[in-house]
Order: C-alpha cells, then sequence, then structure tokens
C-alpha cells in the first residue's frame, strides 16, 4: 500500500484502520492511505483509508438498508429510547481508553479531554428522553379539520466533523440521529479520526444495528464532497470553515437535503462597563487559546499557518476599549488588529476589536495574523445596529 506520507508508524500503534461499514471495520479497496499522528511526538499513530466514491456510495447504500429495515427502521420509540440510554453507558464505560486516544490523536491535554469527553453520555440521555417525549402537536384551526404535526425520521444523515472537538461534535450529532431512528455516515477529519472509529466500535458491540453507524475516512476535497453530493443522502450536517460550507453546501443542495452547517464562528465576547474587567481579560483568553494546541498540531501536519491561526472578536463600550487592550497585551501576548468603534443612533459607542494571536514560542508571526471581514450588530439601544468593514 501506498502512503501519502513517508513517516514509520510508532512502535505499538494500530497502523492500518480500514473504514467502518454495515456493522464492522472493513479495508478500503483504495492503495491510498492517509498517516494519523500524534502532535507531541510527531510520530504517526496510524494510517486511515483514504475513501473514494465508491466506498461513500457503500456505506450510503448500507445506510439506507438499515433506514428501511424492520431491525432499526421498524423499532418502537421505546426500545430505541432503551438502546440509546445503552450507547450511553457503553460509552461511560469506555472513557478512560477515549480520553487517552483523543489526546494521543489531537494533542490536547488530558485534563481538558477528560472534562470534555465525559459529559457525552449524557448527549445520548437527553435525546433518548426526548424521544420517549413525543412532541408532536395539534395546531387549532378552524372549521371542521384537525392539523396535527408528527416528527419523523429524516433518513440518511452525512456528518463531517472537525479537527479539533471530534468526540464532542460528533456525538452532538449522533445523539438525535440515533434517538429519532434515522442513520448515518460520518466523514472524520483526516487529523483525529481514531475515537470515531472506535466509538463506532463500541456503540456496535453494544447493540446498534449494523449500517445504522458507518465511518469513511479520507479528504475533504474527496471523500467529504463525495458524500455531501451523494443523490440518495437526506441531510447533510457539517462544523468547519465558511468555504469548505458553501462548496459542500453546493453539493448537499443540488439534492435538495437539508443541511445544518456551523461555520465559521470564534468565541465572540461581549464586555458591559459593570463587569470585572480583569476577570472579563481572563475569559477572553481562555476562550482564545483554550484550543491552541490543536490549532498548532493541525499546523504542524500540514504547515499551513491559516489552520493555526486563532481569531477572537470582542465587542466593548468604547471607553473599556483602550483597558482590555492594555492587559491583554502583555500577559497574553495578542496582537490586535486595528478596531471600528460603532456609533449606533441613540445608543452607546461600541468598539468591535478582532484579534488573532499564535504560535508554539507565544510570538505572534504576521502569516498568523487573520485578514476577515468583520460584521457586528448592536442592541443595546433597543434598535439593531450593522456595521460591515
Amino acid at each position: 500500500m501506498t502512503a501519502m506520507t513517508s513517516r514509520a508508524v510508532g512502535a505499538g500503534a494500530s497502523p492500518n484502520r480500514g473504514l467502518f461499514i454495515d456493522g464492522s471495520e472493513v479495508p478500503a479497496p483504495s492503495h491510498e492511505q492517509i498517516d494519523v499522528l500524534n502532535p507531541a511526538t510527531g510520530e504517526v499513530i496510524a494510517r486511515i483509508a483514504h475513501g473514494t466514491p465508491q466506498d461513500v456510495d457503500r456505506a450510503i447504500q448500507s445506510a439506507r438498508r438499515a433506514f428501511e429495515s424492520k431491525e432499526w427502521g421498524g423499532m418502537e420509540v421505546r426500545a430505541r429510547a432503551r438502546l440509546v440510554n445503552r450507547l450511553a453507558d457503553a460509552l461511560e464505560e469506555h472513557l478512560p481508553e477515549l480520553f487517552r486516544l483523543e489526546t494521543n490523536n489531537n494533542g490536547r491535554p488530558v485534563n481538558e479531554t477528560r472534562a470534555q469527553i465525559s459529559r457525552l453520555p449524557d448527549f445520548f440521555r437527553y435525546n433518548a428522553g426526548l424521544a420517549l417525549s413525543r412532541r408532536d402537536a395539534v395546531v387549532p384551526v378552524e372549521g371542521p379539520y384537525l392539523a396535527y404535526t408528527q416528527r419523523t425520521p429524516i433518513g440518511v444523515v452525512g456528518n463531517s466533523t472537525p479537527f479539533n472537538h471530534p468526540m464532542m461534535i460528533l456525538c452532538k450529532s449522533l445523539g438525535p440521529v440515533f434517538a429519532s431512528g434515522c442513520t448515518t455516515v460520518v466523514k472524520p477529519s483526516e487529523y483525529t479520526p481514531l475515537t470515531t472509529l472506535e466509538l463506532a466500535r463500541i456503540f456496535s458491540e453494544a447493540g446498534l444495528p449494523p449500517g445504522v453507524f458507518n465511518v469513511v475516512t479520507g479528504l475533504g476535497a474527496t471523500t467529504g464532497k463525495a458524500l455531501a453530493e451523494h443523490p440518495d443522502l437526506n441531510k447533510f450536517v457539517l462544523t468547519g470553515g465558511t468555504e469548505a460550507g458553501r462548496i459542500v453546501g453546493g453539493c448537499a443542495g443540488r439534492n435538495f437535503a437539508r443541511q445544518t452547517l456551523e461555520l465559521g464562528g470564534k468565541t465572540p465576547v461581549l464586555v458591559f462597563d459593570d463587569y470585572d474587567l480583569d476577570q472579563a481579560v481572563n475569559y477572553a483568553a481562555f476562550g482564545a487559546f483554550v484550543g491552541l494546541v490543536v490549532q498548532l498540531a493541525a499546523h504542524r501536519q500540514d504547515e499551513s499557518p491559516e489552520r493555526s491561526s486563532l481569531a477572537t472578536t470582542g465587542l466593548l463600550l468604547a471607553t473599556m476599549a483602550r483597558s482590555f487592550r492594555l492587559r491583554m497585551v502583555p500577559e497574553h501576548r495578542v496582537r490586535y488588529l486595528p478596531s471600528v468603534t460603532l456609533r449606533p443612533r441613540g445608543g452607546l459607542p461600541m468598539t468591535v476589536v478582532p484579534c488573532a494571536a499564535i504560535s508554539r514560542k507565544r510570538e505572534v508571526p504576521k502569516s498568523a495574523t487573520l485578514s476577515m471581514p468583520l460584521s457586528a450588530t448592536s442592541t443595546f439601544d433597543g434598535r439593531r445596529s450593522r456595521c460591515s468593514t
């Protein structure tokens, strides 16, 4: 097999991972593989398959069969809720190994990983409860008519997850997918796919029917695009960049697939003049730098400075902007882009301060400074005012 890079696989690693289709991990017919690194050491901890459009098609066919099957599609709501709760228990049982695997794969400190992942079983329990609540409603209308809403599963859901929070963002989608009776094909980030593959195995062993949860690994431009544009997809979910959203949104839209896209957001901060400014600075710095290790891991793998840039936008009263800057810059070495002051009619002037900072040495390389369109909305005087530059 041909790897896309030449690094050797580290000792004790599980070198080659396949695709998870129809309830089991299977080898990919493709001869092309992608190295997965431990960003702390740079060693290859696994190699994943670069899924082809044919692989994506196999996975979606499996998901479609499961959706239409009696075993899953015909399962009673109460039985499905019990199964989703069982998946939550299985996830909880395997949390220690998932902590370690996620940290080895994406580089976050294990304390952060543990704090984030330990709550994920509750996502599934919450959605199992929603499924049992039967939130259908009778809508009052005039005349001799009965109008009501009825919630039914959409069908096959494609899911493309990012590198920075692979488990958390995946589980936010899997909870409602399983509880509602849908099936899914997931394309995880090529940087951090290992916990997704492991979760598919855990859920399969816990009793999830074959085809309900499929995983096809690969690059976004090829595997991800093939998933988004597949004609048998009923919904597509993406967390990623704005440009990626435009591309896959067009692909899925051509087949009238529903979409949920989380794009380009980055820790917006609102600071009011009655709040402790030192505390606000601490919170803003935490929001900006909490994912720093993960961002640097991506930068280390593809040497793309755009991937490693962090950006935070603060919206402050204009009179507070200078004090906020003076507190942030010396402690956290944050470089600010030019600020813009909004002057809503009848309201207080507001200053928008976008900032970017990163590097392993806590310096700010020129390449890490983001040039981004600035858009802000103020409602402090009871009216809405919009400013763009």
